[in-house]
């Protein structure tokens, strides 16, 4: 298989740290074939496969608690979702709503993603997702989505347990962090022999693999970077400032640039 294989851990809004790796691969021309995500790690693989830096990071500048989910009321402390004097107020909503909506998420996708684009990418793109219908983990590259559906899988995908289960054709997927939170044998299966994953220090299961022969470089941050859903701009700037440094050292060491 020419070219990488990338995979993107999953991490809520730490995932800005991956934006940053993205911008170290652009700048020392790393072939990326296929881009595989898991939560945030579908989303910012989407806009990978997009193509498009410039869209992605005002995207992640201009979100806010209101474009991720719906809340009949504000929280405490609005900017960063997961923050201790939040929890009774969550606490309350996801019993009160059965689970938090993410429609102003799937909006977006629309706003800032394009199906289109997607599908014609010469970088594939696959996520994981999880079935509560089927109790089994579900992984999708985009030629097994019918047209139209594909932001349903990357949604799925990105929907941590507080948020409502996503249902597609009346079946109920959440967030595949809960089988796999970095889903590498995606590309194995694909027959990638070199393969470079960014963890974020997200909360889920990583699942163990054999790489056998295949070439695995590991990108992830050696300090903390935040919260799992913490938007505030600084931190996501400094976030991303670190995935670009992370990441360029990480190349240099590997003779990219």
């Amino acid at each position: 298989m020419d070219g990488f294989g990338l995979v993107l851990a999953g991490g809520g809004t730490r995932g800005a740290y991956q934006l940053g790796v993205w911008k170290a691969l652009i700048e020392r021309e790393v072939p990326i074939s296929a881009v595989v995500g898991v939560s945030i790690g579908a989303i910012n693989g989407a806009f990978i496969c997009q193509g498009d830096y410039e869209t992605a990071h005002r995207a992640w500048h201009e979100i806010s608690v209101k474009d991720l989910v719906e809340l009949p009321e504000p929280l405490p402390v609005p900017d960063n979702v997961f923050d201790h004097r939040n929890l009774p107020t969550l606490t309350r909503l996801v019993i009160q709503e059965r689970g938090l909506d993410t429609s102003p998420l799937r909006r977006q996708m629309d706003r800032y993603l394009d199906e289109a684009r997607l599908r014609h990418s010469p970088v594939d793109l696959g996520v994981l997702t999880y079935s509560l219908t089927d109790f089994r983990p579900v992984s999708v590259f985009r030629a097994d989505v019918p047209p139209g559906r594909l932001f349903d899988f990357i949604l799925a995908s990105a929907s941590l347990p507080l948020f409502r289960a996503v249902k597609i054709d009346g079946k109920r997927f959440v967030d595949g962090g809960i089988y796999n939170n970095r889903p590498t044998e995606m590309l194995l299966s694909r027959g990638f022999t070199r393969i470079i994953e960014v963890e974020v220090g997200g909360i889920g299961l990583v699942r163990t693999y054999d790489p056998g022969d295949v070439q695995v470089i590991s990108i992830k941050p050696e300090k903390p970077i935040g919260g799992i859903l913490d938007i505030r701009h600084e931190m996501i700037d400094a976030n991303i400032r670190q995935g670009y440094r992370d990441a360029s050292q990480v190349l240099l060491a590997h003779h990219f640039g």
